[in-house]
Formats: structure tokens, C-alpha cells, sequence
């Protein structure tokens, strides 16, 4: 209950926040509130009609990650291309979080329509019946690479098609090795335990252990 009141409430903040508030700027503390609860409502109303369809996977786990691979993908792409790379720019960013939620609704639209089979689990006799009659079968966890390589994919494309952004606006905010040297001797001066890197490591290491412990 605390994870669904959390997400409601910050998805009726964002909607009222960034959405009515841009379109209307001069709309009342009482218009927003009321906007935030209609949000609430519809959010609520979409997950209700949607819980039925988690029936359709093995367990509430496989059901999660399988909403991240189709989620998850262009927000990371954009992520990466833009701390990595210095011509990327905001349409390109746009159009990939675009393309790649487009792709991802294209997916489940196949595999809803038995064109394609994307397994979580053991296949049913539909699954089997459509795979028998041709239908390719791809296992949910590819559909995140999938759509993460179309998502960097059309960030590149828009990039070097469109304006190169200015270099002063993207010098603090792109990772180049000076900013790994410089960062490298001011964490010199911390304690191993304050250090994040060394925090990050030791972290990988109890995930490796866990994962071996129930590979």
C-alpha cells in the first residue's frame, strides 16, 4: 500500500506539476489540487483495469521485470548517450524516449495478437499453438537489449542530423578521463570506506555472492 500510495502520489505530482502547471501558470493553488486528485483517479482507475493481465505471468517477480524491459530502455539509453557522448542533443533525446516506447507498444502489440510469442515462463497451449504455427518466440528479458539498441540507435541518427550542442552547456555535464583524473585525486584524500568507488565494488561483490548463492 505505502509503494502504491507513493507511486500515485508522485505521478499526480508530475502530470500537475509539469504538465497543468507549464499550460496554465496562473491556475489556483484549488485548480491544482483538484487536477492532482483527477490524475489520482484516472492512474488509479488505468491500474485496475490492467491488474488482470498480471494473471497471465508465472509470478508477481517475472511480472516486474518483464514491465521494466519495456519500460526501462530508452530512459536508460538517454542516460548513457547523454553522459557519454557530446553530440547528442535534447530532440534527439526526445525522439528516442518516442521511438523506443513506440517500439516496446509494437512488441506487446504482436505478442498480444500471437504474431510473436515472448515467453516469461513455461509456454501454454496458445503459446505453443502460435509457435507451432510459425510465430517467432523471444524471451521477455531480450526485449530490454532490443529496445535499448532501437533507442541509441535513433539518439545517434537525430544527433548527427540536427545542430551540435553548444560546448559550454555540455562540458560540466558529459564524463571525460580529465574528470576521472581530477575526481581520482580528490577521492585520494577519503578513507576507503567513504570512497564511492570502493563502496560500488564491494557492492558488485555482495551481488555476485548472492546471485552464486541461488544461481
Amino acid at each position: 500500500m505505502s509503494s502504491v500510495d507513493s507511486t500515485l502520489n508522485s505521478a499526480s505530482t508530475l502530470v500537475t506539476m509539469d504538465f497543468v502547471k507549464k499550460l496554465r501558470p496562473n491556475a489556483s493553488n484549488k485548480t491544482l489540487v483538484i487536477s492532482g486528485r483527477v490524475v489520482t483517479f484516472a492512474f488509479m482507475t488505468l491500474a485496475i483495469l490492467w491488474a488482470p493481465q498480471i494473471l497471465k505471468f508465472p509470478d508477481i517477480w517475472t511480472y516486474l521485470q518483464s514491465t521494466l524491459a519495456y519500460l526501462s530502455p530508452p530512459f536508460v539509453a538517454c542516460f548513457v548517450m547523454g553522459i557519454f557522448w557530446k553530440r547528442s542533443n535534447r530532440t534527439a533525446a526526445f525522439a528516442s524516449l518516442f521511438a523506443g516506447h513506440f517500439a516496446a507498444v509494437v512488441i506487446f502489440v504482436l505478442d498480444f495478437a500471437e504474431v510473436i510469442v515472448v515467453q516469461t515462463g513455461p509456454l501454454d497451449a496458445e503459446q505453443l499453438a502460435a509457435a507451432g504455427a510459425g510465430a517467432p518466440v523471444l524471451h521477455f528479458l531480450y526485449v530490454a537489449p532490443i529496445l535499448f539498441v532501437v533507442s541509441i540507435a535513433v539518439i545517434v541518427g537525430v544527433s548527427l542530423a540536427g545542430e551540435k550542442p553548444d560546448e559550454e552547456t555540455v562540458r560540466g555535464l558529459t564524463w571525460t578521463p580529465a574528470f576521472f583524473r581530477e575526481e581520482t585525486q580528490e577521492l585520494t584524500a577519503l578513507p576507503w570506506y567513504e570512497n564511492y568507488r570502493s563502496q560500488t565494488v564491494g557492492m558488485l561483490m555482495l551481488i555476485a555472492l548472492f546471485v552464486g548463492m541461488f544461481w
